[in-house]
């Protein structure tokens, strides 16, 4: 289960610029930040539809993935590199870091009939049931 994206960064004496674009296969419809994050875990859904890119722009977290198959950790502390969430797959975020701010680059608009937010209904929709 191979998550990422890398971003092309651009590094010169004057600093890294990092290149965030819309492509044929990733349309950016919404992007919104997480900051000022207590220890409070988030997430705990996944998405019928809607691709996510998800990268640390400051500090670090986790991020815990499930494909109903496999589950997986993960340590994002890089902003050139990009968390990939695709539909169906069941994810939350915790262990954050006191300066971690959070962009989550997103496919589609916000519709809450997108969202499956109860993990037994995600994994009968998993299972085909």
């Amino acid at each position: 289960m191979e998550n990422y994206k890398y971003f092309k960064e651009i590094i010169d004496e004057r600093g890294c610029l990092r290149v965030f674009e819309e492509s044929a296969d990733f349309k950016i419809k919404r992007v919104y930040t997480l900051s000022n994050l207590n220890q409070e875990k988030r997430g705990f859904h996944a998405h019928y539809k809607t691709t996510q890119l998800m990268l640390c722009l400051s500090g670090q977290c986790h991020v815990f993935i499930d494909n109903g198959r496999e589950k997986k950790e993960i340590e994002l502390t890089s902003s050139s590199k990009a968390l990939v969430l695709t539909p169906l797959l069941w994810h939350f975020m915790y262990n954050f870091s006191p300066d971690c701010i959070l962009i989550v680059l997103a496919d589609r608009i916000f519709e809450e009939s997108d969202y499956i937010r109860d993990y037994s209904q995600f994994m009968e929709i998993i299972n085909g049931k």
